[in-house]
């Protein structure tokens, strides 16, 4: 199984465009974010993305301040890691600074 993310942008007219292109992860890494963001990653979906911004930024500053905690969390099937779960953290959060009006759109 995995995550698919994506910013979306409501265009008027209850039409969606993509803010950021969508990309996908393994949710063999959620326990990383769980530990990171202190909440389940799935928690941001329908968050808009001004209130979802602090809480990657501050899993971001979690992952990178203990970043061999993370690694030692890396999955043993090889599905994924430490390096991976936290590009997709900073890639939401800058995102999420560069489009604060869009909302946090993720399938699983």
């Amino acid at each position: 199984m995995s995550y698919w993310f994506r910013l979306a942008v409501d265009t008027g007219g209850g039409e969606e465009v993509d803010a950021i292109h969508s990309f996908n992860m393994t949710s063999n890494v959620s326990p990383m974010w769980t530990e990171a963001l202190g909440r389940r990653i799935r928690e941001l979906d329908g968050m808009p993305a001004r209130e979802a911004e602090p809480v990657l930024a501050e899993g971001v500053r979690r992952m990178e301040s203990d970043f061999g905690r993370y690694q030692e969390m890396d999955p043993p099937n090889g599905w994924g890691d430490a390096v991976g779960a936290l590009d997709v953290l900073r890639t939401l959060r800058d995102g999420c600074r560069t489009h604060p009006a869009a909302i946090v759109r993720m399938s699983y």
